[in-house]
């Protein structure tokens, strides 16, 4: 009995590792597996239809996130990179991305390579990194990113960090930056929650993207605000949506990987600006009404469909996909 004990033991210690080894297979195998761009850029088509050229090239973006590496596919467009995450003061100049999501932001925007390519290739990227290896974003770091982008001559910053709480500093320096006829696009956040939109695309004057899937249905984790009433783009809590869900950019640890969110779809705005911008020599309020322009209507999910158009809820003013009248009178 003792002999026929010790060799199941060992028999299940076999398998055991046996196992073990065909898991370890498999982690590495997926681990390595590189999404397929041409499955996977269906956002590109969905935005960038109508957009004229393929260049950002004159155009300045600034990317206020978890700063951006320098990726092989982004190196080329890394016009500067600070770290504001140690001193407002004097950022330190680095291009460092303890999480990959700044990286994966600005891929959207300005990535350019054999694989893959962003909305706006060519643009000019200041890379400001306001979030630490903890994943802590302090509102003076944002509020001092945001100033420094004016004095570098950004047309378009987008905020990658959303939060809950709005700062007087964060304020303050989207004020400024909206006076410089500067475009500050922010996601409305993941929460999916009526109510719950993010600061600052909640803030007066920011335009504040949600998401939506490659069908164009709201995605799940994108919130709403039924508080709507406003005149104009900017002015609401939610005023536009664009491609979030199943988005292919670059990757920190190098290559591309796939990422939801509504910081990915406000990215996709920016690339769009940031072509507008470079194809109409449009900036503030005229390149935001140029942008507008090519917005389409989504039905309110809740209302009538036959008896509610206009901005609603849950798209804002709706879905960015063109075509641009004013890219076609400055192409």
């Amino acid at each position: 009995m003792g002999r026929y004990q010790s060799r199941m033991r060992a028999v299940s210690a076999a398998w055991l590792l046996i196992g073990a080894l065909i898991g370890t297979v498999i982690t590495l195998w997926v681990a390595n597996q590189q999404p397929d761009p041409r499955s996977h850029t269906w956002f590109t088509e969905m935005v960038a239809s109508y957009l004229p050229s393929e260049s950002g090239e004159g155009t300045v973006v600034a990317v206020i996130d978890t700063g951006v590496v320098e990726h092989p596919a982004l190196v080329d467009s890394l016009a500067d990179c600070r770290d504001f995450t140690v001193s407002i003061q004097e950022p330190a100049r680095a291009c460092t991305d303890t999480d990959g999501h700044g990286t994966h932001l600005a891929g959207l925007v300005a990535a350019e390579s054999e694989e893959f390519q962003g909305l706006a290739p060519g643009v000019s990227l200041l890379a400001l990194r306001v979030c630490d290896e903890y994943g802590v974003c302090r509102s003076g770091a944002v509020a001092a990113a945001i100033l420094y982008s004016i004095r570098e001559g950004a047309d378009i910053i987008l905020i990658g960090v959303a939060g809950p709480d709005a700062s007087e500093e964060e304020e303050s320096a989207i004020e400024d930056a909206i006076a410089a006829d500067i475009v500050v696009v922010a996601p409305v956040g993941n929460q999916g929650e009526v109510g719950r939109v993010a600061y600052p695309a909640k803030a007066r004057g920011v335009i504040g993207v949600g998401a939506v899937n490659r069908l164009g249905v709201v995605a799940s984790f994108s919130p709403a605000d039924r508080s709507i009433q406003a005149a104009s783009v900017g002015d609401l809590p939610i005023d536009l949506v664009a491609p979030g869900v199943g988005i292919l950019s670059t990757s920190a640890r190098g290559g591309l990987e796939l990422r939801d969110g509504t910081s990915q779809a406000a990215a996709i705005v920016a690339g769009v600006l940031a072509r507008l911008n470079a194809a109409s020599g449009l900036g503030g309020q005229d390149l935001v009404s140029c942008l507008l322009a090519g917005v389409e209507d989504l039905v309110d999910p809740v209302l009538d469909a036959e008896d509610f158009s206009g901005p609603d809820p849950y798209s804002g003013y709706g879905l960015v996909q063109g075509p641009f009248p004013c890219a076609r009178a400055g192409s």
